[in-house]
């Protein structure tokens, strides 16, 4: 045998044990699952990602709940602008004209109407945007001072956890109706990516087995010194 394949021998053999100048070098430990360790390296990444996002939207609603009045709609009077299960934002103004959405008191509620006309006399006449509601009809009539404020913007579907707590058969209905196909597909998405991220967290929670073994057992494994051939000395074997 040559030096040539002396060399191919040996460096063949230094997959399992290396050798130089006699002595013996033990594999490092080694990680058996450097996919999965990638794998949990990017879920990792994209949960502080999809953390993120729903921190500040928390932040976001929480600000706007804190800050400003809000009200959630519960009959269809305004449909279909503002629909059942909405939540309205309100900002009290100094004068209201004719088309604004208002919130004012009469007959001991609160109401969300439209501002539809301003009699002589100053009182108030309003109308739900609902193509099956006529203009109310209060008595006393609504001035100004009974209105709490302009609805500046609405929010579909944010109030129905307020609606179905408080009436939970009314706000599942509206709910319900209000969703269609479309939406309960959305719903069953949203559930199904975080059932599957809930997984993906819990087998990223465990660790990766790293498999070694004692040094005795290591090296009763590896080729005898005898047995390997030292580049630059004749094969007697052979």
């Amino acid at each position: 045998m040559s030096t040539h394949s002396l060399r191919r021998s040996v460096i063949a053999r230094s997959s399992v044990a290396t050798t130089t100048f006699g002595l013996w070098k033990i594999p490092p430990k080694t990680d058996l699952r450097p996919n999965s360790a990638r794998r949990n390296g990017a879920f990792r990444y994209v949960r502080r990602v999809l953390s993120l996002i729903a921190l500040s939207c928390l932040a976001l609603f929480v600000g706007l709940f804190v800050r400003s009045n809000h009200a959630y709609i519960t009959t269809p009077s305004m449909y279909p602008t503002i629909p059942p299960g909405s939540m309205t934002f309100i900002n009290a103004e100094p004068n209201y004209r004719v088309g604004d959405i208002i919130e004012f008191k009469a007959n001991g509620l609160l109401w969300i109407h439209r501002l539809t006309g301003i009699r002589p006399n100053g009182s108030y006449i309003t109308k739900g945007d609902n193509p099956l509601s006529k203009p109310d009809l209060f008595i006393p009539e609504v001035r100004q001072q009974d209105v709490v404020g302009k609805v500046t913007f609405s929010i579909p579907y944010v109030g129905f956890p307020e609606l179905i707590l408080h009436q939970p058969g009314y706000g599942l209905t509206w709910l319900r109706a209000e969703l269609g196909f479309a939406g309960k597909f959305v719903v069953f998405g949203v559930v199904s990516l975080a059932s599957l991220l809930l997984l993906w967290s819990n087998e990223a929670a465990v660790p990766a087995k790293i498999i070694s073994l004692p040094r005795e057992e290591l090296e009763g494994k590896m080729e005898t010194p005898d047995q390997i051939v030292r580049i630059g000395e004749p094969n007697t074997n052979v």
